[in-house]
């Protein structure tokens, strides 16, 4: 985040909103500013994983191993890698064991 600047939030961190509290802003710039920089960071976010699994790689189980990397920015933000609980019957299923295990660590 070199480079990057801080910006006042109207909203302090960690408060709950509710449509029935509070007023309406009566400044429309700065709501538009926000909304615009939102839109911003929904559409340029470059979030991307990379998972593989090795089939059988355990000599002494034959327990495969998936790994994946949780990207942002090409900067890994979360990774893990260890031996799946079950031994797989193909290539196909560890690939798909470890795509599910992937999946739910990034949900």
């Amino acid at each position: 985040m070199v480079g990057a600047k801080p910006y006042r939030s109207p909203c302090p961190p960690g408060t709950k909103l509710s449509a029935k509290d509070g007023e309406l802003s009566q400044n429309p710039t700065e709501y538009r500013s926000l909304v615009g920089a939102l839109q911003y960071l929904t559409w340029t976010y470059n979030y991307f994983w990379i998972y593989d699994a090795d089939w059988g790689g355990d000599p002494d189980t034959s327990r495969s191993t998936s790994g994946f990397c949780l990207c942002f920015s090409n900067n890994p933000i979360s990774w893990s890698a260890k031996k799946q609980p079950t031994i797989s019957r193909s290539s196909t299923e560890a690939e798909y064991k470890c795509l599910t295990t992937t999946t739910a660590e990034i949900l």
